[in-house]
């Protein structure tokens, strides 16, 4: 996958903003005493092609995702006991 300038500052301003609604998310969740992994799935549907059209063709990039996602999820579950 190659881009161009445009779209890499796409790209990076769409991460940074997903980034911000997460760490705003979880500042809420903790705040209405709901837990963070089901506002972090909310956004991701959200997120998906069925409401936003985000789309993701790279069926080999998911088991990639999957363990960085549970590698952070393991590592913010054991700061925090």
């Amino acid at each position: 996958m190659r881009l161009d300038a445009s779209q890499l500052e796409t790209f990076v301003l769409a991460g940074s903003a997903v980034t911000l609604l997460a760490i705003m998310a979880a500042r809420w969740s903790s705040r209405a005493g709901l837990p963070t992994l089901l506002i972090y799935l909310l956004i991701g549907v959200l997120l998906g092609e069925s409401v936003l059209g985000i789309p993701f063709e790279d069926a080999d990039l998911t088991p990639s995702a999957r363990v960085l996602v549970l590698s952070l999820l393991s590592l913010k579950s054991e700061r925090r006991s």
